[in-house]
């Protein structure tokens, strides 16, 4: 039977080679399974990225090692439902140090309404970022200090935090390397992605669409799926996660559909890309939110409420406006899977 909503994750790591080096990747992939009655596929557990220890700090593994007891709607290893003749794919980008499960319960509720959803994890990322910092110019970093300083001020009207969030980013040398690499690892799995399918699901070449898919990045990722969307011109859609542009030309058009999801704090940052989206630009802010309200965190973690890394926003009201307005949107923009006769 065709268990609605059941989904699956399937890792695999892959290396890309690049200028800069290899590049080791590993991939986290949701989609509508198959679940057999009387079958006994293991329910894959919450962030169960962080078990296996890999590029992954001691404490971080002891502080989240409770989770082995939450499970989620993902069963391991089941096999794509045949619901569909083929699905349409959405690639993922985390945040700048995080893990390709740091959305599940975003990345869950996409797949269930009919969607492949990949997201890359990027190896050794704490390591290249602490790299690109150590080679920022001293007068890069003054500026960009007063810059924060100044963003951090609620007081500030929605055109002075916009026009302050491209100096920021006009300023940045370094984060711009990490959006383009992070872009190129994107289009790599890309490439790769109907080998990976093949492999892991025994899925047939066409059973995924891969001549119009979209992509959505949280924070960091917002600017990496904005980045990689302009580089394929097959890409048909574009969430943004409460994520600023850090890319090498950030008044560069882009002829696609665009999404721009704020927390309340940053709401307008991004207003410089509106006439850029010649394709069309939405934006939507989350009120008594905060940047982290768009990552998992404040359902793993209650205290992270009381330590004021969230809003005030509930995570039950946090999930029904934004996953009813992201699936809306790829309905609206990206080819639905094409049923079966």
């Amino acid at each position: 039977m065709v268990s609605q909503g059941s989904l699956i994750r399937s890792l695999r790591r892959i290396t890309r080679q690049s200028p800069s080096g290899d590049r080791g990747l590993s991939v986290k992939i949701w989609y509508p399974a198959y679940i057999e009655t009387g079958s006994s596929y293991e329910v894959d557990r919450l962030w169960s990225e962080l078990a296996t220890g890999r590029g992954f700090p001691e404490i971080m593994r002891f502080l989240t090692k409770y989770l082995r007891h939450s499970y989620t709607h993902s069963y391991i290893s089941a096999p794509l439902s045949s619901a569909a003749a083929a699905y349409p794919v959405i690639i993922y980008n985390h945040a700048l140090i995080s893990f390709s499960s740091d959305n599940s319960l975003l990345m869950e509720e996409i797949a269930s309404q009919g969607y492949v959803v990949v997201s890359p994890r990027h190896d050794t990322q704490d390591i290249e970022y602490a790299k690109i910092q150590s080679l920022i110019p001293s007068s890069e970093s003054i500026t960009d200090k007063k810059l924060i300083a100044t963003l951090a001020s609620s007081d500030i009207d929605r055109a002075t935090r916009n026009k302050l969030t491209l100096e920021q980013i006009q300023n940045s040398t370094g984060m711009p390397k990490i959006v383009a690499r992070r872009a190129a690892d994107s289009q790599f799995i890309l490439i790769q992605l109907p080998q990976i399918m093949s492999e892991n699901l025994n899925c047939a070449q066409d059973c995924i669409q891969l001549d119009k898919f979209a992509a959505i990045g949280l924070s960091t990722g917002g600017a990496v799926a904005t980045e990689f969307c302009k580089l394929e011109e097959k890409c048909g859609a574009v969430v943004n996660l409460d994520g600023g542009l850090f890319m090498k030309k950030p008044l560069e058009e882009i002829n696609i559909p665009y999404l721009m999801m704020y927390s309340e704090f940053n709401n307008g940052s991004n207003d410089f890309f509106k006439p850029l989206a010649n394709g069309s630009f939405e934006d939507q802010m989350i009120v008594n939110s905060k940047h982290m309200n768009f990552h998992d965190i404040g359902y793993v973690i209650p205290l992270a409420r009381y330590v004021g890394l969230i809003g005030k926003i509930s995570e039950t009201d946090m999930r029904r406006q934004t996953h009813s307005k992201i699936v809306t949107f790829f309905n609206k923009h990206l080819k639905k899977y094409k049923p079966l006769n």
